[in-house]
């Protein structure tokens, strides 16, 4: 009976450690200890995040031309390039939801280099969209809105099923990727602030906001005009030459 009993308890603690992994898998790690002690509701303040948001443009083309199986298709083959970029650089996915899709860099876990790390997200999910070589990429674009600062997170539902964010930083990177042209990045003072040894970005025009008051920002395409032209769609059968120029992954920054 105690052999028995021992048993249990080890499983019993197994079973709960993977519970706790998988939650902290799933949320931020304040949100996700909470959840696993049995909090119907919490919610937790985050530091030092930047949310990128994304507009993606050419679906509405692609809705007219394509019927609905292969627009799922499309969409899931966009969705797989931005989620594999996101997770090579500490990006987690938050939403996507039609055109647009929000990413956070710091959130569960912290980075020192959240800033740069989801600019380098922005040019490698750029790249990775560029080289599906099929023949809908021409008709898609991706536009970028970065802001830095702290994020609330929340749980929507009892079930703890999903979960949300909110701040200024949200709202500003969604405000200013209004204004970003096709293909460009536009970043808000709060990141552009974090970056160092950055080229290429031009002071905009100062965007007025009611919430936020004067929101100054820099833009710049993801891929400048001379790395654009070192890439070349070649679809499945890639050439070892062409993935030579592909980004790496951020590994060596300290977090």
């Amino acid at each position: 009976m105690a052999e028995a009993i021992e048993q249990r308890d080890k499983r019993l603690a197994e079973a709960e450690q993977e519970k706790g992994e998988l939650l902290r898998g799933m949320y931020p790690t304040g949100v996700a200890e909470r959840v696993r002690s049995g909090a119907e509701l919490t919610a937790e303040t985050v530091p030092n995040v930047t949310v990128a948001f994304v507009l993606i443009d050419g679906l509405d083309l692609l809705a007219a031309k394509h019927g609905a199986a292969e627009v799922l298709t499309i969409l899931q083959t966009l969705l797989d390039a931005l989620n594999n970029a996101a997770a090579s650089h500490g990006v987690e996915p938050v939403r996507s939801l039609g055109e647009s899709y929000i990413g956070v860099c710091g959130l569960s876990s912290p980075r020192l280099d959240h800033a740069t790390r989801t600019l380098a997200w922005a040019r490698a999910a750029t790249l990775a969209l560029q080289r599906l070589g099929e023949d809908w990429v021409s008709s898609v674009s991706l536009r970028f809105g970065l802001a830095s600062g702290e994020v609330d997170v929340l749980l929507i539902g009892r079930c703890h099923s999903a979960y949300d964010i909110w701040g200024r930083p949200l709202s500003v990177s969604r405000r200013i990727v209004q204004e970003a042209e096709r293909g460009f990045v536009r970043l808000s003072d709060s990141t552009y602030a974090l970056l160092a040894d950055v080229d290429g970005f031009e002071p905009c025009a100062p965007i007025e906001t009611v919430a936020f008051g004067t929101i100054r920002t820099w833009s710049r395409a993801v891929i400048p005009p001379a790395a654009a032209e070192m890439v070349t769609p070649t679809g499945p059968q890639e050439s070892r030459k062409n993935r030579g120029n592909e980004i790496q992954p951020i590994a060596h920054v300290a977090e």
